[in-house]
C-alpha cells in the first residue's frame, strides 16, 4: 500500500517533534537518565532551531518559498534526523564528560563532527572521510 504525500508529512512531523518533547519529559520525571537523555536533545537540537526558524517564516510571511519549506522540511530532513538522533544515541553511552551542560554541547558537536567526516564524491553519495578519524576532527 503506497503512502500518500500527507501521511509522510504527518509521520515525521509527529516523529521528530515528539523526540525531544520525549527527552524533556524523561529528563523531568526520570533524573538518573538525564546524564543520557541530554546528549539526545544536544544532537538534535540544531536541527530544531532550522524548524523553528522555518516555522516563524511560513507564519510571518507565507508566500510559495515558505509554504513549501514548511511543508517539505519534515519529510526531506527525516534520514539527516533519524541518522543524528542515532549518533546522539549511541554517543550518551560515553561516560564522559559527566557534567551535564558539557555532555549537551558534546551532542551538539555531533553534527559538526559528522559533517566534516564526510565527503561528496561526484556521484553525489557521501562517503566517510577515514582521515578524519585522527585528532584532526576535533
Amino acid at each position: 500500500m503506497p503512502v500518500s504525500e500527507t501521511e509522510m508529512l504527518w509521520g515525521a512531523l509527529l516523529f521528530e517533534l515528539s523526540v525531544p518533547t520525549t527527552a524533556i519529559v524523561v529528563m523531568l520525571r526520570a533524573p538518573r537518565l538525564r546524564k543520557f537523555v541530554i546528549v539526545v536533545l544536544g544532537a538534535v537540537t540544531p536541527l530544531l532551531l532550522l524548524y523553528g526558524a522555518v516555522v516563524v517564516a511560513f507564519l510571518l510571511n507565507p508566500d510559495k518559498g515558505n509554504i513549501f519549506a514548511f511543508y517539505a522540511m519534515w519529510v526531506m530532513s527525516f534520514f539527516a534526523y533519524a541518522a543524528i538522533l542515532l549518533g546522539g544515541i549511541a554517543l550518551a553511552f560515553v561516560p564522559r564528560p559527566s557534567n551535564l551542560y558539557a555532555r549537551f554541547s558534546l551532542g551538539l558537536r555531533l553534527r559538526r563532527f559528522l559533517m566534516r567526516c564526510s565527503t561528496s564524491s561526484p556521484s553525489g553519495v557521501a562517503w566517510p572521510n577515514y582521515s578524519c578519524m585522527d585528532s584532526s576532527c576535533n
